[in-house]
């Protein structure tokens, strides 16, 4: 038997904490990246990191649903999600002016790399935040496993 997750005031604030534990955990590994003193190109990168949290809040609504429904293909679905936001964070970071060293020529190889990389970390982000929701879910009893 599977229960619903609530209502959507419920499943706002879940998406709420979840946007929010994922702005800061970016946040903590961009700025552990950086320069320090951190230059000013990093406010994009707060910008971006906002953005993918605006993303993530919108999103897990989605999720929770397709765990609670047990949706088709869902996993399928959480991956391309998680890939499409990656290669769309790829390319926003790649139009942000002050991105890297100006006198540094990228190569096709370069860019083809970086859109794998971030694509990735898309994909992993994405599949961590189903996985996570779901197992809190399952774990205090708002989701039940079919019999």
């Amino acid at each position: 038997m599977i229960r619903t997750m609530g209502d959507s005031v419920t499943n706002k604030k879940i998406a709420l904490v979840n946007a929010g534990l994922f702005f800061f955990f970016w946040l903590a590994v961009f700025y552990a990246g950086a320069d320090h003193p951190l230059p000013l190109g990093f406010i994009w990168i707060i910008a971006l990191d906002l953005l993918a949290a605006l993303v993530v809040y919108f999103r897990v609504p989605y999720y929770l649903a397709w765990v609670n429904t047990r949706r088709k293909n869902r996993i399928w679905h959480v991956l391309l999600d998680g890939l499409v936001a990656g290669l769309v964070c790829a390319l926003f970071a790649l139009l942000f002016p002050g991105g890297g060293e100006p006198s540094v020529e990228r190569s096709g190889c370069d860019y083809l790399i970086w859109f794998l990389v971030v694509g990735a970390m898309g994909v992993i982000n994405a599949v961590c935040i189903y996985f996570i929701n779901a197992f809190v879910g399952r774990r205090f009893g708002d989701i039940e496993e079919r019999g």
